[in-house]
């Protein structure tokens, strides 16, 4: 494979259990050079948009190119080989197989040394021009949509459901995509929504050169730091959801953190508005309806209603219609989800707390728990107050798997705490 990158870990848990990893689809378009109009797709619309630069460094424009893909295993004759840059590799060392394998044309950043008879086209960033040939692909439907993204450390995907139900009650189509495991361009196939509800990790964010018409930021916490080499470079992928936004478009954030350590609100137009957990008095039956739900225990999930709920209503959506999407919300799957009872004992998997303020969030949201069964790599993050806690919380026996799990119980071992290790 060209350039390829492998996602799935599992981390703090009250119940560990496996689960698939997911990646990313390959893109394939059809593409063709139309003499002396540029290169575009086969439906007419260009490849590239006016203000994107790329060059021709070597053979002809006249060639035609049937799929554009990115796993150098797929190249076929009259395919054109996206060179990419990956965390683990760099897809430029596989243009010679590509070349081999009967490729009509390789898109790259880096110089490529060839005497083959084939197309090479510069651009400044592989990743950014395939996603541009993307868009182009399905006619820019960016311009046909209002977007929302959401991000942060924690409550991405129940935020991005809870809009997501939200708009669907009040009878605009809409879509939930990204992150959450549905593909972009998947459901862009099926039809035509009016709103696209995107959830976005960091590492999507760290690409990014858009930004949606309402930016989201749920909260921000250290995660990632065995990849971005510290906490800055973790807060600067996530910031890039904001940095492109205008003056008509929205930035809900956190008003418990203090994100402008972070950004210079000041440089930008947007409409900033901070949300808190306790809510205005317009919230007051939207936290009811949240605590009567069980799928929506705990004070991080009032928090999530409540940034959802502004999101809806920059969009004009009733509070009727976001009660309503919150009394019918059926939860995340490994999320404290309760997997069942045996023996009188209750069983919750929570998979998805992969730091320890969320593993802290879901216990005191839960209220009972009794033992706790945690791990899994290390992601370079300090400990320190989640040891603190364990050893001051309710939670009488403690499981810890390898390898963070079994560290920090040496820990708590060695500094005498008395619990059952």
């Amino acid at each position: 494979m060209g350039a390829y990158r492998k996602v799935g870990s599992y981390f703090y848990t009250l119940i560990i259990l496996h689960f698939p990893l997911m990646f990313h689809k390959f893109v394939l378009v059809k593409l063709y050079k139309k003499t002396g109009g540029g290169i575009t797709l086969s439906g007419g619309e260009p490849l590239f948009c006016p203000e994107f630069s790329y060059e021709i460094l070597k053979g002809s424009d006249e060639i035609q190119i049937d799929d554009l893909i990115y796993d150098s295993r797929k190249v076929v004759k009259g395919t054109a080989f996206v060179c990419l840059k990956g965390f683990n590799t760099d897809g430029h060392k596989y243009a010679a197989d590509a070349i081999e394998k009967g490729a009509s044309a390789l898109i790259v950043s880096d110089e490529i040394e060839t005497d083959a008879d084939i197309t090479i086209i510069k651009v400044e960033n592989t990743r950014s021009a395939l996603a541009v040939m993307s868009t182009a692909l399905f006619s820019n439907p960016a311009n046909e949509l209002t977007t929302i993204a959401i991000t942060g450390t924690k409550g991405k995907t129940s935020t991005s459901t809870l809009i997501y139900g939200m708009v669907k009650q009040s009878g605009k189509k809409a879509c939930l995509i990204g992150n959450i495991g549905v593909p972009v361009l998947d459901t862009l196939e099926d039809g035509e929504p009016e709103v696209a509800v995107i959830e976005m990790s960091s590492h999507q964010l760290e690409f990014t050169t858009a930004s949606p018409h309402i930016a989201i930021m749920t909260n921000i916490y250290p995660e990632h730091l065995d990849h971005y080499n510290g906490f800055s470079g973790y807060v600067a992928a996530k910031l890039n959801i904001i940095r492109h936004q205008v003056g008509c478009d929205y930035f809900i954030c956190n008003a418990e953190q203090d994100f402008e350590q972070y950004y210079n609100f000041s440089k930008t137009p947007v409409s900033v508005i901070k949300v808190s957990k306790n809510g205005g008095k317009a919230d007051k039956n939207l936290i009811a309806a949240a605590n009567g739900n069980e799928r929506l225990k705990g004070i991080h999930n009032q928090q999530n209603v409540c940034v959802a709920a502004t999101a809806a209503r920059c969009l004009g959506v009733s509070d009727e219609d976001i009660l309503t999407a919150v009394e019918n919300f059926g939860g995340i799957e490994n999320r404290m989800e309760p997997i069942g009872e045996f023996y009188g004992i209750r069983f919750y998997n929570d998979s998805i707390a992969t730091i320890p303020h969320a593993v802290e969030c879901a216990i005191e949201a839960i209220g009972d728990v009794d033992t706790l069964i945690f791990g899994g790599l290390d992601r370079g993050i300090d400990y320190s107050g989640f040891k603190r806690y364990l050893r001051k919380c309710r939670v009488r026996n403690l499981i810890g798997t390898p390898d963070t799990g079994i560290e920090i119980c040496k820990a708590l071992i060695e500094g005498g705490c008395t619990k059952n290790i």
